[in-house]
């Protein structure tokens, strides 16, 4: 079990910084990892880290902030065509084909106002702030994320996933995703993604819970006189796919199924992947882009849906909280929209439309100098993620490098010792699509890996993070990063239980 201590992450005092009180991430022993991932793997999951027990009142406060900031953006997309005049700049695009389509979008605008929720992820970083540590507000979207198996890990892990502690909002987020096939009484809806067995165990989850097998990718998608349909992967006796190696493709079964509910889970790079794949292929192109602007089939999700809120509306956002005297407005790191001019500083320009830090850069804007955010970008002013203190299992105590650039007054309080390596701790909370009102919380633990003379900005992305770990010159921690270091991973997040 990892846990984060001293409660009120959301506002440390100064009396606790006074006291020098320790806030830090404890890992459980090795052993105890080793029992959770057997327990894993006899629930069919893949591997995945143990649970973060976090202060239920800091977790109701972001979740508080999570619903202000979609309210203060989704609530107001119920007009006529007010999702197609929000997405004119900042939609999707295949090839040169803006994926803006009023007829699709006319069915999220009539869903909204009969009280559905877009899926919505919130990210926040635990940050340093005028030399203090606090949350901060780094990235919003809508999109799907693979959480519908969490209920999965929580459970192998020793809780109820449909006890309160696990769960934020009025009612589970399973609950609000089974309101989709609870409306298309039984009849499966199509999930598709640019490649489904990339992320098979996620794509396979979203599907089956919605009442189908697979996930299936737009190079599949065929059409009849009858409509659009696929065909079903061949299964082996386990019940995976089964690939013909001699042409390196999935095998199909011959039966058509037909695409009548969709969720499309592409975002901008599966559809850039998909602009190469169609090259030489503009039959299936004309196809594609057919079916993906057909307001005959129901629309739970569309690919242009995942642009309704993203880093181009992060600014939007701030600005309505600010108006409205929200007490979330100042969690928001200050953004600077397209076109706009910024002032001296130090800032992270980010590409709309791309995922996982791709693309970005950091700019120096120097006193004097005139710079404007390039088109197709934001600058979000730097900020330094809070160098929490992550307590080692004796196993690995000393394995890491331990810090020599801590500030000193975040050494005296933190109270650095070997036994300690730094490490940045980000909380996603997230929405599944539905009607209701329920949001699961997982938080991802990342350790700077980097060395220490390269004084280096901490690694919060999944791969740099899973190959450093790799390369670890301790054979413990190369050896074991895949059984228990949860590094770069979102893991589960609970409540924990306040004893009376």
């Amino acid at each position: 079990m990892s846990r984060i201590e001293n409660g009120r992450l959301h506002g440390l005092s100064e009396n606790l910084i006074k006291n020098k009180a320790r806030l830090q991430v404890i890992f459980s022993p090795l052993d105890e990892a080793r029992h959770l991932r057997e327990r894993q793997q006899k629930a069919g999951l893949p591997v995945g880290g143990p649970p973060v027990e976090m202060p239920g009142e800091t977790l109701d406060y972001l979740y508080r902030a999570s619903r202000a900031s979609y309210d203060s953006k989704v609530g107001k997309l119920v007009e006529p065509g007010s999702v197609t005049r929000l997405l004119e700049r900042q939609a999707p695009h295949l090839g040169s084909v803006l994926l803006n389509f009023p007829e699709v979008n006319k069915q999220l605008e009539d869903r909204l106002k009969r009280g559905w929720r877009l899926p919505f992820a919130f990210d926040v970083f635990y940050i340093v702030k005028n030399g203090k540590p606090n949350w901060a507000i780094t990235e919003v979207q809508t999109a799907i994320w693979p959480v519908v198996r969490q209920k999965e890990f929580i459970r192998a892990a020793g809780y109820n996933p449909e006890s309160r502690q696990t769960w934020l909002g009025e009612t589970t987020p399973y609950e609000v995703f089974s309101t989709i096939p609870q409306e298309t009484q039984g009849e499966p809806v199509t999930v598709i993604d640019m490649d489904p067995i990339r992320q098979f165990a996620d794509n396979t989850y979203i599907a089956r819970a919605l009442g189908g097998n697979f996930a299936i990718s737009p190079l599949d998608i065929k059409e009849d006189p009858l409509g659009y349909y696929y065909h079903e992967y061949e299964v082996d006796p386990d019940g995976k796919p089964i690939k013909d190696t001699k042409i390196g493709e999935y095998k199909k079964t011959q039966e058509k199924v037909r695409i009548l509910y969709v969720i499309d889970r592409m975002g901008q790079l599966d559809l850039d992947e998909l602009d190469n794949v169609l090259q030489n292929n503009p039959q299936q192109r004309e196809l594609i882009l057919k079916f993906m602007k057909d307001p005959r089939l129901t629309w739970y999700h569309h690919t242009s849906w995942n642009y309704v809120i993203e880093k181009q509306t992060m600014k939007d956002i701030r600005n309505s909280l600010i108006d409205s005297h929200s007490p979330y407005r100042d969690l928001y790191v200050p953004i600077f929209a397209p076109g706009e001019q910024i002032p001296p500083g130090t800032y992270i320009i980010k590409p709309s439309g791309k995922a996982q830090g791709k693309g970005q850069s950091i700019k120096k804007v120097a006193p004097g100098e005139s710079f404007f955010v390039p088109i197709g970008h934001v600058a979000q002013e730097e900020f330094l993620p809070y160098p929490i203190p992550i307590s080692l299992p004796g196993e690995l105590a000393g394995a890491f490098t331990t810090p020599t650039d801590i500030p000193t007054a975040m050494v005296d309080f933190l109270g650095w010792d070997h036994d300690f390596t730094p490490g940045t701790f980000e909380l996603r909370i997230t929405f599944l699509p539905g009607y209701g009102v329920g949001a699961v919380p997982t938080a991802k633990l990342a350790s700077r890996w980097v060395p220490q003379d390269e004084r280096n900005r901490l690694e919060t992305n999944l791969s740099p993070i899973k190959t450093a770990l790799r390369n670890n010159q301790n054979e413990l921690v190369s050896s074991v990063y895949t059984d228990y270091l949860p590094f770069g991973a979102f893991l589960p997040v609970v409540k924990r239980q306040e004893l009376s």
